[in-house]
């Protein structure tokens, strides 16, 4: 599927975009993509969207889960997966989503999303190989600086997770690492500060209320 969530009038262009990996689970799991792409984003109940909707609370912008409650902010929000189908374990390398990367541009394309966020280590490394950025340019406009990447220790046993930041004229993208149990509370938190304004200049920009 193209999008693991609800298009609308507000999302289809321009919106705030979360792409992930691929899909968990295997091909049983399938049947929950239908009914999920009828719903808006934060109103997914998997953990995924759930440890998402958890980030943006951290960063000061919580999210409604009930559609009715739902304000245009949430509604601009879609979500999309760099590997199509389902598949337990995805390693998400650099050699495995370069093979993906006519379905990356395909949707970036068609979305032109205004605040990417890409949930996983290489998807910014790929979009910025030499095989892929003169097209990335070309939907996201002109990348107005090199991927700058802020690392600090993410979980209990002291690993060290990447954040990376790259800002296209008409795009900024913002890679974090993938959801899993393992990342501390702590660790997301102490992104509020360079991402909180992104998301603020995002609503500013999209006159959301709210700010």
């Amino acid at each position: 599927m193209d999008y693991v969530s609800k298009k609308g009038a507000l999302n289809h262009k321009h919106g705030l975009v979360i792409c992930g990996i691929q899909m968990g689970g295997d091909e049983s799991h399938a049947k929950n993509d239908i009914p999920d792409s009828k719903k808006y984003f934060s109103a997914i109940t998997h953990m995924y969207q759930r440890t998402i909707i958890k980030r943006f609370e951290l960063w000061e912008h919580p999210l409604e889960t009930e559609e009715s409650k739902m304000g245009g902010f949430e509604k601009s929000i879609i979500g999309i997966e760099w590997i199509d189908g389902h598949c337990p374990k995805t390693s998400g390398t650099i050699e495995e989503l370069s093979k993906h990367s006519e379905r990356i541009l395909k949707l970036l394309k068609d979305l032109e999303p205004r605040l990417l966020f890409l949930h996983g280590k290489y998807m910014l490394e790929v979009l910025n190989s030499v095989n892929m950025k003169s097209s990335v340019e070309k939907i996201l406009g002109k990348a107005l600086n090199e991927p700058s990447c802020i690392e600090r220790v993410c979980d209990s046993k002291g690993s060290v997770g990447e954040v990376s930041f790259q800002n296209f004229e008409n795009c900024q993208v913002i890679q974090f690492p993938h959801p899993r149990r393992a990342i501390t509370d702590d660790f997301v938190k102490s992104f509020k500060v360079e991402i909180k304004p992104l998301i603020d200049e995002y609503k500013e920009y999209r006159k959301f209320k709210g700010v």
